[in-house]
């Protein structure tokens, strides 16, 4: 949908635009913020599951 408004918009306009340019730059924008996406979204598990398997730096293991 984004690449066809911008297409659409820039149809309107006098300028001349390298469609397959665009194509490529919207391909690789959409692989990034796919990348990040993912990262965003699994980092707080990974943190998780790395803070459960750590010892836990508030307890003092105190031999008797």
């Amino acid at each position: 949908m984004a690449l066809l408004s911008t297409v659409l918009a820039s149809s309107a306009g006098a300028t001349h635009v390298d469609y397959g340019q665009l194509l490529y730059d919207r391909a690789l924008e959409t692989i990034i913020g796919a990348l990040v996406g993912m990262a965003c979204v699994m980092t707080p598990r990974a943190w998780r599951r790395r803070a459960k398997k750590s010892a836990d730096p508030a307890v003092v293991q105190r031999e008797p």
